[in-house]
């Protein structure tokens, strides 16, 4: 077997170095490119997040967070009162960040499954890419600024009729930065004044 020697300058570089500082260079090319291009790559919209956000830690209230066409979306299921999210119980999906540009993953739609009687405070705030929220008919109240600053936000479905928003709770500022002007219910459309 002959090896092959490459004169660079006045030296000769055998070919296992070659191979070495070749294999080095795509390992480092390859290593720095999944960093900065992560978001990019099929494999992190397999994945999927579960959280418990019941307000006694029992798991009665959960909420699970996957991909789908685009952005980020959030069911909320179970029987019981949603924790609010201020102090150390900071939002969950908000603690999330993509590796490589450090936001948020954009969360674009949150349907609240029949059972969840409340949306915590601070629970949804900021979220800038949300655009459809949809609520059960078993809803109470609505935190503090739920859905504040929330910019995108162009729908929210009530699966209760126009009687039963009426007696909903609603929270200082819970819509307070969207530009929703309709909450649309199984019976009609209501005005929003945020």
């Amino acid at each position: 077997m002959h090896r092959i020697h490459i004169k660079y300058g006045n030296k000769l570089i055998h070919s296992a170095k070659i191979v070495t500082i070749v294999c080095a260079l795509v390992f480092v090319f390859v290593t720095v490119g999944m960093i900065f291009f992560y978001d990019m790559f099929p494999f992190k919209y397999y994945k999927k997040y579960r959280w418990d956000i019941s307000e006694n830690n029992d798991k009665s209230v959960e909420a699970v967070m996957v991909y789908t066409n685009g952005g980020y979306v959030i069911n909320i299921f179970g029987k019981g009162e949603m924790i609010d999210f201020e102090g150390d119980n900071r939002i969950a999906w908000m603690r999330l960040k993509t590796m490589s540009t450090g936001w948020r993953y954009n969360l674009v739609e949150i349907h609240i499954e029949e059972g969840v009687t409340n949306v915590g405070k601070n629970a949804f705030c900021s979220q800038i890419y949300l655009n459809s929220v949809t609520l059960p008919k078993s809803l109470e109240n609505i935190g503090d600024q739920a859905f504040r600053s929330c910019y995108d936000l162009e729908s929210i479905k009530y699966q209760g009729s126009t009687a039963d928003w009426k007696r909903i709770v609603f929270g200082n500022k819970w819509l307070q930065g969207s530009n929703i002007k309709y909450i649309e219910c199984v019976d009609g459309i209501l005005e929003v004044n945020n």
